[in-house]
């Protein structure tokens, strides 16, 4: 979970002290438009190099097994972290006159290799999640990750604060904590224990059955051991990747993953596409462009976290309980409320009511958010897809979703500048289909174990 500490921090560490940093660039909030493209660009590239890391992670987490897959990704999140923090060395203007290319380019490159790393997390703690959990508490835990992720964020703005450390002088710590994580990560890697399905997979039973007990504290001989590592083998045994064939990408498109991929690319679409980075990578610029003075922006950047991490916690306990579908509608139906009245609050400028119905209409849609489209759409990967391919599956869904946010991040300045006030309504409009596809055709997986998951999927 330290790797989704590290790419929540990463998601989260570019927005409050956007405007200090903006101007040590020499591309300050006051710019123009030009400005404003190269800032976006300097945001979504980290998108980039998660795309990379998404195609990259499938074959390698396969290859070297989940742990040591995790361990390489800290140690690429500790280089980018400095390389980012690093932007301010090249040397410029007291008061830049235009864009400081050296600053920009090895911000860029830092965000570029941190996005390699947060690509990979995205696909492989899930699915090593999923892997790891016994049916009954796979819920809660997969939902750790993005427990974890959103607390990270939370920290991360709350340091970009102007009376933290988004100053003139501190904003690079901002960006170079996420070494943090990345390093306790590496000192504790001994700790971390290897996926028994990867030990099945792998031909290792005396490894994975060790590995079982060590999970479910119980010996060798103990019926819920003996039963799983069973179930392992069995469905090891049916893909034949045992015997050395390994999935290719045509695979993903024949039965019986190309079901389950197609609901997990969806889900992962309407998450980007509902807005929801948007409001944490550029809601102090675009909430100050229309209208909201400072005070109030702070109070929404706070209280927008705060309020994400509140509700992904009653997400954790409601997991296993209310179920997937469910938590899924209540998110999709509360964001798209929100888009209302964020739209009409943003187009009443001036009015007593204008600040409050603001800071609850972003407050909303950021706990819409946490309480089912966060967390499923990363969950439902590791549970649905069959395990020959579900690594590589895996790395698809998560590719959809960078796809998604790298162009959700680069129209957003361009619709926001457009459309003004209006800018979160075709969000509304993604959000209110995907009410409808999750309506129609994501199932319910709570209490049921993957191979039981993977049969009704294949069934329907």
């Amino acid at each position: 979970l330290l790797s989704s500490s590290s790419f929540g921090y990463n998601n989260g560490n570019m927005n409050t002290q956007a405007g200090v940093q903006r101007a040590a660039l020499g591309i300050p909030n006051s710019a123009g438009a030009s400005a404003d493209n190269v800032w976006a660009l300097s945001v979504s590239l980290f998108c980039v190099g998660a795309l990379l890391g998404c195609n990259l992670s499938a074959s390698l987490a396969d290859k070297w097994g989940r742990k040591k897959f995790l361990l390489i990704s800290a140690a690429v999140y500790l280089i980018g972290g400095l390389l980012e923090a690093a932007c301010v060395l090249p040397p410029a203007l007291a008061h830049p006159t235009g864009p400081v290319w050296s600053r920009i380019a090895l911000l860029i490159v830092g965000r570029l290799v941190t996005g390699v790393a947060c690509g990979g997390s995205t696909v492989v703690v899930p699915m090593y999640l999923g892997e790891v959990s016994p049916a009954h508490l796979r819920g809660m835990l997969g939902t750790a990750f993005q427990l974890t992720c959103v607390c990270a964020m939370t920290i991360a703005q709350v340091l970009g604060l102007g009376s933290v450390l988004g100053t003139p002088t501190l904003w690079p710590l901002v960006l170079g904590l996420v070494a943090v994580p990345a390093g306790l990560q590496l000192a504790l890697g001994h700790m971390l224990i290897e996926s028994p399905r990867w030990h099945c997979a792998k031909g290792n039973i005396d490894e994975a059955q060790a590995t079982l007990q060590l999970l479910r504290d119980a010996d060798a001989h103990d019926d819920v051991v003996v039963e799983e590592l069973d179930v392992m083998l069995a469905a090891t045994d049916s893909t034949g990747t045992a015997a050395g064939r390994r999935p290719g990408f045509a695979d993903l498109f024949r039965p019986p993953t190309r079901y389950p991929l197609l609901i997990a690319m969806t889900l992962m679409a309407v998450q980007q596409f509902s807005g929801i980075n948007n409001a944490f990578n550029y809601s102090s610029v675009f909430l100050k462009a229309n209208g909201m003075d400072d005070a109030s922006v702070v109070t929404i950047a706070i209280m927008m976290n705060v309020g994400n991490v509140l509700v992904t916690l009653l997400s954790v306990y409601l997991m296993d309980r209310a179920g997937r579908r469910l938590l899924l509608l209540l998110s999709t139906v509360g964001m798209a409320a929100s888009t209302c009245l964020l739209t009409f609050a943003l187009k009443s400028p001036g009015q007593s009511y204008t600040s409050i119905l603001s800071v609850t209409a972003v407050v909303l849609f950021v706990s819409s958010f946490g309480i089912g489209l966060g967390p499923v759409p990363w969950l439902l990967p590791a549970e649905i897809m069959p395990s020959e391919t579900r690594a590589l599956a895996s790395s698809a869904a998560a590719t959809t979703n960078w796809l998604a946010n790298f162009i959700s991040s680069q129209a957003f300045l361009v619709i926001a500048n457009s459309l003004g006030g209006f800018a979160f309504v075709p969000f509304g409009v993604c959000l209110m289909l995907g009410t409808l596809f999750v309506l129609r055709v994501v199932p319910e997986t709570k209490g049921k174990s993957l191979e039981q998951i993977q049969a009704e999927l294949a069934f329907s």
